[in-house]
């Protein structure tokens, strides 16, 4: 009978031990997507605004739907390289 209780004892004390160890990887695993969210913001806001100030530049030199016009082309043969370069990558 002793035998039993220590065998119950054991298990129970290995589920509470796992379920911490759970607790502890959930929670290091919400961090690091949270961490990785707000780095996916803070890139898209920079790429954002370094869009802008290639389209204020541009401005300068020319009039602005002719600099509206350089700056979607530039975007759109930045966005091809990249699914190219992904295409690439995949096969």
């Amino acid at each position: 009978m002793n035998e039993i209780v220590n065998i119950m004892i054991a298990a129970t004390d290995l589920v509470e031990a796992e379920g911490r160890a759970l607790r502890w990887a959930v929670t290091r695993t919400i961090i690091a997507a949270a961490l990785a969210v707000a780095a996916v913001i803070l890139a898209a806001a920079g790429i954002a605004t370094v869009i802008y100030s290639f389209y204020l530049a541009m401005t300068r030199l020319m009039p602005i739907p002719l600099a509206a016009l350089v700056t979607g082309l530039v975007l759109l043969a930045a966005a091809g390289a990249t699914l190219w370069s992904t295409r690439k990558v995949i096969r």
